[in-house]
């Protein structure tokens, strides 16, 4: 019996995990550290999660042209193309 207990926690531990995994990437497509720089970007809206402020990076080598918005949680960077209609719109009413 306890055997199929733990076995059954370690399955749930196991999906749990996944799910946060697959929902996170989603939310964030280019989330996690960046090294050096951007080699990929997302066009997906994440207006709501991130600071007024960024840092453009321009393409060079391995390195694509990028906007890197923090979150507002300060805890990630995240890579967005610059040319994406949600990234025009956010730059010029925050800066224009």
């Amino acid at each position: 019996m306890s055997k199929r207990i733990l076995s059954t926690g370690l399955l749930l531990l196991s999906l749990y995990v996944c799910f946060q995994f697959s929902t996170a990437s989603r939310r964030f497509p280019t989330r996690g550290a960046i090294p050096l720089c951007c080699t990929r970007v997302s066009s997906i809206d994440i207006s709501e999660y991130v600071m007024d402020t960024y840092t453009h990076q321009a393409a060079n080598r391995d390195c694509v042209s990028a906007l890197i918005f923090r979150t507002k949680d300060k805890r990630e960077k995240v890579c967005v193309d610059p040319n994406a209609g949600w990234v025009q719109k956010f730059t010029n009413t925050k800066h224009p």
